[in-house]
């Protein structure tokens, strides 16, 4: 038995249908009836065109916040840094090349707001339309005397002296010049603007284009159908319009034409359809699939929002109490001797009197029954319901409701977030496509060399107990380090280039700011030596001596003997040693300078910064390797030293000293 079509209704549809089941002149027959499982109301029409699609995907957008809201928590888990890159993969961008790349996208473009509301346009209208135009000067100029002016001038209503008119049939800028009086048409010509920083990003609505496709080919052509607002804008005499719009533009509109774009002009990002629907080459927005689910929600939605305007707060009713019969003799009730209507007045004179002062103390002439009518809605329909319809709504959708909700459960992150970036993949594929696209359009118009650009990959699904296994096995040297740079999306090459060019900079930097103490130091060098030329003026005492006291020895004394007793210095010591090993008739093993390298780490820390990195460039003018050498030893000392001061910390901490 074959899989039966939504369109069959078979037998288990419509009711008994075997001779035996058949009850003549039954009236109940009828109701033995079963409704088809395979329609609903919430089933779409086969008749419904990609216009009726995107006009529901916008619907959504617009009314349904969860869903939007969703689609963009999406969006910008995938939104990353820009990476720029050679694409011959054959050499290294510039660091001034990229900055250039990026002042115009950043900065110019801002091509993060251009991502977003490009992928917001492919997911809610599974389409999305853009082009980048190139940014024209259109001037105009007077036959007569050749004055010139932008035609943003002419036009606009604050220069009413020019008395502009646009003539839309055959596209004539008329106006009256200024300096010769003289009216006519004006002569129109364009001038290339500034691209960096005039070009813009332009979307289009989908639903305003008539798309020509080629199944055979995929070539496609976009005929624009000019909305009526904009024809009115241009016929009005808009300044922005006229002095921004192609000619070509302009002259469609004026002879009530549609208008038909260059190839390539137009990106077209779509929403493939499943083969056998007949779209025109139309992209099929998200949400469709979900159309079921979403009528549905709306449906919990509006049943909440009447449950909230009338079944909540519940209806407060005073009347009089009735009087039952005392011990079998009548007694008179109060609802027939008491005037209802001045009874009523004094129970909303009480209500009012105690919103003013609730403290008030209140008198009536007879008992008071007092009721709660409705109230029940929460209990009519619970709140788990919806959330459980949202759920359904966003799994329909292919967003998990942990993550629109913010608390993915971390036991399972790493393979859903896994499946969640595989099943929206596409979101990456299109935004890479709309930066090259950019680019491409971008290079050729600032004369500048090809580049890569791409975002960079979200990594947080990856398994971290395999990656911290991986670790462990590079540093006993059973995996490699390009396996686990390529396991983190990082190139080994790449990342060696960029540690040399941060070493070169910070050598360029420590370089010119040991320049800018040298002169410091001279300075106060030079300073030090006029004060002491003042002091010895001043001071007879150190005049009649003649000299400065002798350091080392108290007051200047000269110890016995007559001379000072040179002194053990450590790091005359250590310098020696490394000047010996950088002649070249002394042969040096790697041990031996590696056992140089820490003694000198050892003397080289306890120094101040200003001898510590005098000292270093003095190793560096002799031996340059045994700079990097000490310096690293160094770098592993103060590493190492911390680390003991940490756990001795710890240590103490825990003994509760």
């Amino acid at each position: 038995m074959g899989i039966l079509s939504y369109h069959y209704h078979s037998a288990w549809d419509t009711g008994p249908q075997a001779a035996g089941d058949q009850v003549p002149n039954n009236p109940t027959q009828a109701f033995a009836r079963f409704a088809s499982p395979w329609t609903s109301e919430g089933q779409i029409q086969d008749n419904i065109n990609v216009r009726q699609m995107m006009d529901f995907g916008m619907m959504l957008c617009k009314f349904d916040p969860t869903f939007r809201q969703a689609i963009r928590r999406v969006i910008s888990y995938f939104l990353t840094e820009i990476e720029f890159f050679d694409p011959s993969h054959t050499a290294k961008l510039k660091e001034e090349d990229i900055n250039s790349y990026r002042e115009v996208l950043q900065d110019q473009l801002r091509v993060k707001t251009v991502l977003r509301t490009a992928l917001e346009n492919f997911c809610f209208l599974g389409n999305c339309m853009m082009s980048i135009l190139p940014p024209i000067l259109r001037r105009m100029q007077c036959p007569r005397c050749k004055m010139i002016h932008p035609v943003d001038v002419v036009a606009s209503p604050d220069n009413p002296e020019f008395k502009f008119k646009f003539h839309a049939k055959n596209v004539r800028f008329e106006a009256t010049c200024q300096r010769c009086n003289d009216r006519g048409v004006w002569d129109v010509y364009n001038t290339k603007a500034d691209f960096r920083r005039n070009a813009t990003v332009t979307f289009w609505n989908p639903k305003e284009f008539i798309l020509h496709h080629d199944p055979f080919t995929d070539r496609r052509l976009y005929t624009w159908q000019i909305p009526g607002y904009i024809k009115k804008r241009v016929n009005d005499g808009d300044p922005l319009l006229l002095a921004s719009m192609p000619l070509s533009l302009l002259q469609a509109i004026g002879e009530e034409k549609d208008y038909r774009f260059n190839d390539e002009t137009i990106l077209h990002l779509r929403e493939p359809a499943l083969v056998g629907m007949q779209t025109g080459g139309w992209g099929i927005p998200l949400a469709i699939y979900g159309y079921g689910m979403s009528r549905y929600v709306f449906g919990l939605r509006k049943m909440n929002e009447v449950l909230a305007s009338d079944y909540m707060i519940p209806i407060r009713v005073c009347s009089p109490a009735r009087t039952a019969d005392n011990g079998g003799y009548p007694t008179t009730d109060t609802v027939f001797t008491t005037d209802l209507a001045d009874w009523t007045q004094q129970i909303r004179n009480i209500f009012a009197a105690h919103r003013r002062d609730p403290a008030a103390v209140h008198t009536v002439g007879c008992p008071i029954e007092y009721q709660i009518l409705g109230g029940e809605g929460k209990s009519l329909l619970p709140g788990d319901i919806l959330l459980q319809g949202e759920d359904m709504q966003l799994n329909a959708m292919g967003v998990p409701p942990e993550f629109y909700r913010g608390n993915l459960n971390l036991q399972v992150a790493p393979m859903a977030a896994r499946l969640f970036e595989q099943h929206w993949q596409s979101i990456v594929e299109s935004a890479n496509l709309i930066l090259s696209w950019i680019v491409s359009k971008v290079t050729p118009e600032l004369g500048w060399k090809a580049c890569g650009v791409r975002l960079e990959p979200s990594k947080i699904a990856d398994n971290m107990d395999q990656l911290m296994l991986m670790l462990q096995m590079m540093q006993v040297g059973k995996v490699s380090d390009s396996t686990i740079l390529r396991k983190l999306g990082l190139d080994k090459t790449e990342e060696a280039r960029k540690q040399m060019d941060e070493a070169m900079t910070m050598a360029k930097l420590e370089a010119e700011q040991q320049q800018e103490l040298d002169k410091m130091m001279a300075g106060s060098t030079a300073l030090q030596q006029i004060v002491d030329q003042q002091r010895m003026a001043m001071d007879p005492m150190a005049q009649q001596a003649g000299a400065p006291p002798v350091a080392g020895t108290p007051g200047g004394a000269v110890p016995p003997g007559g001379a000072v007793p040179p002194a053990a210095d450590p790091v005359a010591a250590i310098m020696a040693k490394i000047e010996q090993f950088g002649s070249p008739d002394t042969p040096v093993t790697i041990n031996d300078m590696n056992s140089v390298a820490e003694e000198a780490a050892a003397i080289f820390v306890t120094l101040p910064e200003i001898d510590k990195r005098q000292k270093l460039r003095d190793v560096e003018s002799k031996n340059p390797p045994m700079k990097d050498l000490i310096t690293k030893k160094m770098t592993e000392y103060l590493g190492n030293r911390d680390r003991q001061a940490i756990a001795q910390d710890r240590q103490m901490m825990a003994q509760g000293q």
